[in-house]
């Protein structure tokens, strides 16, 4: 089987509207992971090899680093608390786009379809509020989990950027399918594997118990600005990113259908 699966919750809806406070919230999510990655680096190095000098430059660097990292951990947290509204986000690009690309590939798959692959179409919910739809799948599945490919579409429709998700980091660490990457590679040269350093999606439970899984998306700034708002709507999408994802998966899948000529390196 290859299961295809998208979120169709949507999330609370952020109090703060306009470009400028996603984009330093989208900033500040970004830095946080190399900031801490900083402050442990910094914090195992021998001070006591340096001079007077180099001592100086480096109490400089410690100081500069822990304030920005306060900083951006402050922010973070006061955003999370102050933008989160009593209404839910009306979810068109996350994730009625990601439903959208489940829904077309279900319509063309039954058109022509796969060979030696039964696909199996699933919308999660409770995603938003902690993976609980996909947690349930999981656990329920029947059979042997390592013999079912997964891909889950979350975000497709915004942005210019497409990506598949190669690993969840810190810890637990988890890879994706190397072998679902490497088609999906071949199937859209310009696709990117992407690290999830923080935040998840539903692949991440099927990866626990041990679906061959991977996760798609679109990246860019345009794919972010309305993230989690109120102006999460219909206008602010593209046909484009959304049509280039659904094609990408689509032929990746028809050459795992054709397995015996996909083999090779990682």
């Amino acid at each position: 089987p290859v299961v295809l699966c998208a979120h169709i919750d949507t999330a609370r809806a952020s109090r703060f509207l306009g470009e400028l406070p996603a984009r330093i919230s989208n900033l500040t999510l970004r830095a946080l992971p190399g900031l801490l990655v900083a402050i442990a680096a910094l914090s195992a190095f021998d001070r006591q090899r340096l001079n007077a000098a180099e001592g100086a430059i480096w109490d400089a660097a410690w100081l500069l680093v822990l304030a920005l990292t306060c900083l951006v951990a402050a922010y973070r947290a006061a955003y999370a608390i102050l933008s989160r509204g009593g209404d839910f986000s009306p979810g068109a690009n996350d994730n009625a786009s990601g439903v959208a690309a489940v829904l077309t590939l279900a319509e063309r798959l039954t058109a022509e379809p796969l060979r030696n692959l039964n696909p199996v179409y699933v919308l999660f919910t409770g995603e938003e509020s902690g993976l609980y739809g996909s947690e349930h799948f999981a656990k329920q599945w029947q059979g042997d989990a390592r013999s079912v490919w997964a891909v889950n579409f979350d975000m497709v429709g915004a942005g210019d950027k497409p990506y598949y998700v190669r690993a969840k980091l810190p810890v637990p660490l988890r890879f994706t399918d190397r072998r679902l990457n490497r088609l999906l590679r071949k199937a859209n040269p310009r696709i990117r594997g992407k690290v999830y350093l923080m935040g998840n999606s539903d692949f991440y439970p099927l990866l626990k118990r041990g679906f061959r899984a991977t996760s798609v998306g679109v990246g860019g700034q345009k794919a972010w600005v309305f993230y989690h708002t109120e102006a999460d709507v219909p206008e602010h999408l593209s046909p484009k990113p959304l049509a280039e994802t659904v094609a990408t998966v689509e032929k990746a899948l028809r050459l795992l259908d054709g397995s015996e000529k996909t083999s090779g390196g990682a």
